[in-house]
């Protein structure tokens, strides 16, 4: 975000910043960053990750009570407890400005919240890795004719299939990376479950309808709630040929690839790009 008057990098991330009154609206002053810069989408701790944010703004002096109603004030404060009761993770961050105080509250869904809900609304996760590669008929008919395909799209080290079912707690061992809980569930997926708890978590009476967040942020009690992604995806320098890419310079590779000119027929975003679920990548694939 930027501070009102100022100009700030659209690259500075959000969460790395002083709980102290600084000159910003949440962001940090870019600096000469490594290589492989620290993940800064952590809590304090240094290891908590974020995976949702809730902003609201108050005013700092006590006579201007516009945009901070006692009825807001009592609404927020009960969302936050029952999200605390769900156990959800949180730490507060405030920013001071001239006239006003922005609040961020970062959330973080342990592993047995996100387990628990992951299994409430059937997230799927892999099971075993496909052993065959998956073929089109199409394609297959076009080859046999001596025909071009239009549509064939190769980009290298594409990532394997797999075969997913719904998640199940007491069946965790038989899923792949089940081991790691870190990188078990993908950032998307940590996002749905937040937003799953998020929108059904009530702040008053439920039979009025006071109830998610979609309805905090009409009703004004909230500025914004979004989740975090990990940033931009940098390609090493100097260029590496594909074979020996990294997995996490595979997407900027596959994003490359589809911006040729000869891909422009192509039908879609590639599959490789959707089974990395990246966002940013897949607005701009098509």
């Amino acid at each position: 975000m930027k501070h009102r008057g100022e100009v700030r990098e659209d690259s500075d991330m959000l969460i790395a910043m002083e709980t102290e009154a600084e000159k910003n609206y949440g962001s940090v002053a870019a600096t000469n960053a490594p290589v492989q810069p620290p993940d800064r989408n952590v809590f304090s701790d240094g290891s908590t990750r974020v995976d949702f944010v809730l902003v609201w703004e108050e005013p700092l002096s006590l006579q201007v009570e516009e945009g901070s109603s006692p009825a807001h004030r009592e609404w927020r404060q009960v969302f936050l407890q029952k999200l605390r009761k769900s156990g959800l993770l949180q730490e507060q961050k405030d920013v001071l400005q001239q006239k006003t105080k922005i609040c961020f509250v970062l959330l973080n869904a342990p592993w047995s919240v996100l387990c628990f809900y992951a299994e409430d609304i059937s997230l799927r996760v892999p099971l075993q890795v496909v052993p065959a590669p998956l073929t089109n008929w199409s394609a297959q008919v076009l080859s046999r004719l001596s025909v071009p395909n239009p549509f064939l799209q190769d980009v290298p080290n594409a990532p394997p299939d797999f075969y997913t079912c719904q998640f199940r707690n007491n069946k965790l061992q038989r899923f792949l990376g089940s081991d790691n809980k870190d990188t078990f569930f993908k950032t998307t997926q940590r996002h749905q479950v937040l937003y799953e708890i998020l929108a059904r978590t009530p702040y008053g009476s439920i039979k009025r309808g006071e109830v998610g967040i979609d309805r905090l942020l009409s009703e004004g009690v909230f500025t914004a709630a979004y989740p975090l992604h990990e940033g931009g995806f940098q390609p090493p320098s100097p260029p590496v040929p594909p074979p020996v890419f990294s997995s996490e310079a595979d997407p900027v590779l596959a994003l490359g690839h589809l911006v040729l000119l000869e891909k422009l027929p192509a039908s879609g975003p590639h599959q490789g790009v959707l089974r990395r679920e990246d966002r940013a990548l897949l607005r701009l694939a098509w």
